[in-house]
């Protein structure tokens, strides 16, 4: 979700009161989204809709995982300030 070099640039309260584990990837911020996509697809009922929060950094990035494993419908919705905030997918 978020990475490691941005860090620096979080405001306090997330920093120091959001869970680490729920900010951070191991490798990559974008290897949630791919286990996620991975884990609708296997595990979901047909009809079944997604919607995940992301950095606005990464709108495009997660459409095209989304897409490529196999799910349909990809939206990006902005936040109040208009940055991209949400994708929302669709399993058939």
């Amino acid at each position: 979700y978020i990475g490691r070099e941005e860090t620096n640039t979080l405001s306090a309260h997330v920093i120091n009161y959001e869970p680490h584990v729920a900010l951070f990837a191991n490798y990559h911020p974008l290897e949630f989204y791919e286990a996620i996509s991975s884990m609708v697809i296997q595990y979901q009922n047909p009809g079944c809709s997604l919607l995940v929060e992301i950095n606005e950094r990464y709108g495009l990035e997660v459409k095209d995982i989304f897409i490529n494993n196999g799910l349909t419908d990809v939206q990006i919705h902005t936040d109040l300030q208009g940055k991209d905030r949400i994708v929302r997918a669709v399993k058939l």
